[in-house]
């Protein structure tokens, strides 16, 4: 019976340890066979003697673009995550603030550094906008 209470508190880290471990996996996986795919298609065209299809965009192709919307997103991303983690910790503080041991988690300014990292993101699309000028719609 004491084996079965005790269950959670060995499960719980597992799963915790090995869930990202899967979730990479998985990804890896369908990434792989997406360019097999890719690859397959491509060699089909050339033994028909056909040109290539052009390559398609990278999966992410989003993330790896540093236009100046990009920090705006970011930053509005980083600031409300900030903003988010202050909100219960202010609310909440004289509840839960005495009962965490580490005493950088019982500050409610915890939720300040990617808020930080939010307004600095923001002041850089600021700053960056205003040298690139109005772009035409």
């Amino acid at each position: 019976m004491n084996d079965i209470m005790n269950l959670p508190e060995v499960v719980v880290p597992i799963v915790a340890i090995l869930m990202p471990i899967g979730i990479i996996g998985v990804v890896s996986h369908f990434k792989g066979k997406e360019r097999e795919m890719i690859h397959r298609e491509r060699m089909a065209a050339l033994e028909k003697g056909l040109q290539p299809p052009v390559d398609p965009e990278p999966s992410g192709s989003l993330r790896r673009h540093h236009g100046p919307r990009n920090y705006l997103l970011r930053g509005l991303v980083w600031l409300f995550i900030g903003l988010g983690l202050l909100a219960p910790m202010f609310l909440f503080h004289e509840t839960w603030g005495d009962r965490l041991a580490s005493p950088i988690f019982s500050t409610p300014f915890l939720g300040f550094i990617p808020a930080g990292v939010g307004v600095a993101y923001l002041i850089f699309y600021a700053i960056e906008g205003s040298k690139q000028g109005p772009t035409a719609p």
